[in-house]
């Protein structure tokens, strides 16, 4: 989960649900804790096994690159876009394009399916509002600073929409 994605919806780019351990319904906190404490045994397995795969910034747009050669995913193609973040402005750049490459062509897949042509006009303003954050972001790729700085405000939004404190001053935003 990327917290710079405008979003009112909880969404997994990373993982999703632990499968590793059965649905286990609350009867009692007796026959409940065992099922607990192993989910949370899990779940740590799962925070070590993230921050290999996480190890540092950069490591998170090759990821997300790779995850976007692999399934056309559009989000995952902005979301390979934080090399601005660290001023790198050709990753970003060229994240942001294919983004844009992959919403065209999203769109042009589904002109002909039912669905869409129900609701196109809806469907088609979601992707001008795509374009228009891509290109807000590709404006702000030669100032890392500025770059930060709108990644960190939407940050803080997001993490108050989900009631999270806010960042503090651990995370660098100017």
């Amino acid at each position: 989960m990327w917290l710079w994605r405008e979003s009112e919806d909880i969404y997994f780019a990373v993982g999703y649900r632990v499968t590793e351990a059965p649905f286990v319904e609350f009867e009692s906190e007796a026959q409940f804790a065992p099922a607990a404490r192993r989910l949370a045994g899990i779940a740590a397995r799962k925070v070590i096994d993230y921050r290999g795969l996480f190890p540092e910034l950069a490591s998170a747009p090759r990821y997300l690159d790779q995850q976007t050669r692999r399934h056309g995913e559009p989000n995952d193609a902005f979301d390979a876009g934080s090399p601005g973040l660290i001023g790198d402005r050709r990753k970003a750049e060229r994240a942001f394009n294919r983004h844009d490459s992959l919403v065209a062509a999203h769109l042009e897949s589904w002109e002909s399916l039912d669905w869409f042509r129900a609701d196109e006009a809806h469907y088609r303003a979601e992707a001008q509002d795509d374009y228009a954050k891509s290109e807000r972001f590709r404006s702000l790729v030669d100032d890392p600073g500025a770059f930060r700085r709108e990644v960190c405000a939407i940050i803080e939004t997001y993490r108050g929409s989900l009631e999270l404190p806010p960042l503090g001053e651990a995370v660098h935003c100017s």
